[in-house]
């Protein structure tokens, strides 16, 4: 049974707690505002054309828009025709803009794409009106702090920043403009009045018709224009597909193949069906404290199957001297990934030194399941192709864990190396499986 999505890279992950994703990207020293009662329909106005039908509910927390729209007027362009409509949902009450040159920043679901990257047929644009009456439909970009997910779910976006400019002028990829003294320019005190959706039929616009779809809406504020990394994070309908109860391990590293600093296992309950279920957020707070981290993660369901699993380096913009000091867990307890610690008592990062023997310790747990069989394949770094292989037994003694050395070859040639491995159990199940990046420093002449 499929329970996960495919994730085009490494993703972000997870806590104990669940946070508001908005307290991870803001920063605290600017003036931040949300805009207020987003989900109660009686907070937004329809303008829609007449025939169109556009139908606000609240759904499980957050805004839903029902829309069903005739598209059958085109504009040419380079001799043809784009069929495009769009309509706009305003705040009752607008929310004056502090810093002018801030930024929208919303969460939504519904949103196919942008016009920049000419895919999607569904675009939401912030409106934000200046004190002349003008009106800028903001083109939105995807934040880029969350993996993605599909199309149909949630995603966080923002603008650009209100007075963005390109080479001094205005730029369509930032707003387009429209009304008042119509000098495509803020002018003055500005205010965030509320989103214009556009719509078109495929992705060139070059069908007509009728277009019916939902888009949900979720929380809206107002952002400096400095935005921090903070920690990573992602909305859990990213992660998975299916409703349904999970466990969820990560852990954290202030190195590359170091001992953790952070190591977590939690529960996560799932209901697709459910809004407020599909758009929470998991993120791990620790990994703001770090210049740099790596992070594991693993998720299973309740029976123990492998959902996903996967790794993602993380950095901010911080000083590695500002950095804490480096607490590891202890070598001697169980990892909540997998079953194994490699050169847990070097913690060398897979770097040997020149004289340095070249030997892997693997440190392998036991717990409910015991493992039979280490098997492992020394490739070059940067090939696939096998340079030597080979398979240790391991003890069937009830021990908490225990130690194996393998001495490795140095083939002429190479002095960088991934080493696959994996641990079977006595019915050849794998238990767990991974790989070690090694290599030898090399004097200097």
């Amino acid at each position: 049974m499929k329970h996960s999505k495919k994730l085009l890279f490494a993703l972000t992950l997870t806590s104990s707690v669940f946070v508001n994703p908005f307290t991870t990207t803001s920063n605290a020293a600017e003036p931040v505002r949300r805009a207020q009662d987003t989900a109660r329909p009686d907070s937004w106005t329809v303008k829609a054309s007449p025939g169109d039908s556009v139908q606000l509910t609240e759904k499980d927390g957050v805004l839903k828009i029902d829309y069903e729209v005739s598209i059958e007027d085109a504009t040419v362009v380079y001799e043809k025709p784009r069929y495009k409509k769009s309509f706009f949902v305003d705040l009752e009450q607008p929310l004056p803009v502090i810093e002018r040159n801030g930024r929208v920043v919303f969460e939504a679901r519904g949103q196919d794409g942008s016009k920049q990257d000419r895919r999607g047929t569904v675009f939401i644009h912030p409106v934000v009106e200046d004190e002349e009456g003008e009106r800028f439909s903001y083109e939105p970009y995807r934040v880029g702090l969350i993996e993605r997910g599909e199309k149909d779910d949630w995603a966080m976006w923002t603008t650009r920043p209100f007075l963005a400019t390109e080479a001094g002028g205005t730029n369509p990829a930032v707003y387009e403009a429209s009304g008042g003294n119509e000098n495509r320019w803020p002018d003055g005190q500005l205010r965030y009045v509320g989103f214009e959706l556009h719509l078109q039929n495929n992705s060139s616009a070059s069908q007509s018709g009728t277009k019916k779809g939902t888009i949900y809406l979720g929380d809206v504020q107002m952002e400096p224009e400095q935005v921090s990394e903070g920690s990573p994070w992602t909305y859990l309908d990213t992660i998975l597909e299916e409703s349904g109860e999970y466990q969820l391990s990560w852990e954290l590293s202030p190195s590359f193949q170091a001992l953790p600093v952070n190591e977590e296992t939690v529960s996560l309950e799932f209901d697709r069906e459910d809004e407020s279920s599909r758009k929470q957020v998991l993120t791990i707070p620790e990994a703001a404290q770090w210049s740099n981290s790596w992070i594991r993660y693993q998720v299973r369901d309740l029976e123990g199957m492998l959902v996903d699993t996967g790794s993602l380096r993380w950095e901010i913009n911080q000083n590695p001297n500002d950095d804490p000091e480096p607490d590891s867990v202890d070598p001697a307890t169980p990892p909540v990934i997998g079953y194994t610690r490699i050169n847990p008592e070097k913690n060398s990062s897979g770097v040997y030194q020149p004289e340095e023997p070249f030997v892997v310790d693997f440190r392998i747990f036991s717990e409910n399941n015991h493992p039979e069989t280490l098997n492992w394949t020394l490739k070059s770094y940067a090939y696939s192709e096998s340079l030597a292989e080979g398979s240790e037994s391991l003890s069937s003694e009830e021990t908490s864990f225990q130690d194996i050395s393998v001495e490795l070859p140095e083939p002429d040639g190479h002095n960088a190396f991934r080493l696959d491995y994996s641990l079977l159990s006595k019915n050849g199940d794998v238990l767990d499986q991974g790989a070690y990046i090694l290599g030898r420093i090399i004097p200097a002449d």
